[in-house]
């Protein structure tokens, strides 16, 4: 059985087929891009891309490893973001996590909502023992994700993100611990 978590009003879970045009918008819209290290996807890279994720969603049962998860609005049965999960070190106890949400979405708590999710998850099914999330120094909206949370700020990586203008980037990083 691949992981699925139900929210009050979100279901985090696995790609299918049918998520295509829902995640193709959120990999093709500039505005949700201007941190991310990507330009926008064509819909055959979206493509590409979502069958990647399902093929991994196959391959990893109830893991989270390196993953990513749709963030359904349940009253809409709607795809408006996604979750990302990385494992960091080699013994799987740190973990990095990112998300994104569609801009006409955004500001109603239902990022905060899925994170709040995916530690509560993660400290209470795995051994995962950090979780830590990065982000452009500028992304105010992203940083105060991660504190609604009770992530803490632990640091500031000077020019750390090479931008595809080829300037560079500050980078702030955030973690939670398993017993804070």
């Amino acid at each position: 059985m691949t992981m699925t978590i139900h929210t009050p009003r979100l279901i985090l879970r696995p790609y299918t087929y049918d998520d295509l045009y829902d995640y193709h918008a959120l990999n093709s819209d500039k505005r949700l891009l201007t941190y991310e290290l990507h330009e926008p996807y064509s819909l055959a890279e979206t493509k590409q891309n979502i069958l990647y994720w399902m093929q991994v969603a196959k391959e990893t049962d109830e893991a989270f490893g390196h993953f990513e998860m749709a963030i359904e609005l349940r009253s809409e049965t709607k795809v408006i973001g996604l979750m990302s999960t990385n494992y960091r070190d080699i013994n799987e106890c740190v973990m990095e996590v990112g998300f994104r949400i569609h801009v006409d979405y955004q500001k109603q708590g239902f990022t905060t909502e899925a994170l709040k999710a995916i530690l509560e998850h993660t400290f209470m099914k795995t051994d995962v023992h950090r979780v830590f999330g990065c982000t452009d120094a500028r992304n105010t909206a992203c940083i105060r994700v991660f504190e609604k949370v009770g992530m803490q700020r632990e640091g500031l990586l000077r020019q750390n993100i090479r931008l595809s203008d080829e300037t560079y980037a500050d980078e702030v990083v955030y973690a939670i611990l398993a017993n804070d």
